[in-house]
């Protein structure tokens, strides 16, 4: 690591966890987006092989 990397690091971690917090929360945010989203395809794709006389419910 360099000095540069470290005052940067540094300044990072000085700035108000506020700011900080809120780019956790965002990058955590996205990531549940994408996981949401192959889950519905997951779901859409179960939906869409299962004949329509099974009951729905039943375990996979």
């Amino acid at each position: 690591m360099t000095d540069h990397d470290h005052s940067n690091l540094y300044r990072f971690l000085r700035k108000p966890n506020s700011i900080v917090e809120k780019s956790i929360k965002f990058g955590m945010e996205e990531r549940r987006k994408q996981r949401e989203e192959i889950l519905l395809k997951i779901v859409k794709r179960e939906n869409s092989r299962q004949s329509h006389g099974k009951d729905s419910n039943s375990p996979k």
